[in-house]
């Protein structure tokens, strides 16, 4: 993470805090234009806040990584997301993989950014809880959220829908 790191999740001061929130803003607006809408979407539209992970597959020979998790609260309602991930790299700077935090039943998913790198590749940084962060680049995403049907009594969180289920690889015929 380059902004909303760990540190930055303790709140050690109110100046550092507001200053992460502002530099970020600052580089969301520098490379807004060359975004794809759906990472647009994806950084100031939907909050993967305290999200959880339902399953998702990598397939290092495509390219391709697919994460799907159920976001949202009991006051907006709660919805399942699909981030399929092209020309996807994953990277794991704190020692802990993927596929260990996306089968962790105790993770969610805290605080994330999307960027634009350098070499025009494109990049999102997610911060797990309580431990994790894995950093994905990438050419194109595909977004899609669909709302997550509860029953009209409920009042917990849905994380006991479905246990995940990451696999690091999927072969699929035509």
């Amino acid at each position: 993470m380059k902004y909303f790191t760990r540190a930055w999740t303790r709140g050690d001061s109110d100046e550092a805090t507001a200053s992460a929130s502002r530099r970020y803003l600052r580089r969301l607006r520098s490379i807004w234009c060359r975004l794809p809408r759906s990472v647009q979407k994806l950084a100031r539209k939907i909050s993967i806040h305290d999200g959880r992970p339902r399953g998702g597959f990598h397939d290092s020979a495509t390219g391709i990584l697919e994460l799907r998790l159920i976001g949202g609260d009991l006051q907006e309602g709660y919805f399942d997301l699909v981030l399929r991930y092209h020309a996807a790299e994953v990277l794991s700077p704190g020692g802990h993989t993927l596929f260990d935090l996306m089968n962790d039943t105790d993770t969610e998913f805290h605080y994330d950014e999307v960027d634009l790198r350098r070499d025009s590749r494109l990049e999102h940084r997610i911060l797990f809880f309580p431990r994790g962060e894995v950093s994905i680049r990438f050419r194109r995403l595909d977004l899609v959220r669909s709302p997550l049907r509860l029953p009209k009594n409920w009042r917990r969180s849905p994380r006991f829908v479905a246990r995940p289920r990451f696999r690091r690889s999927e072969r699929r015929t035509s």
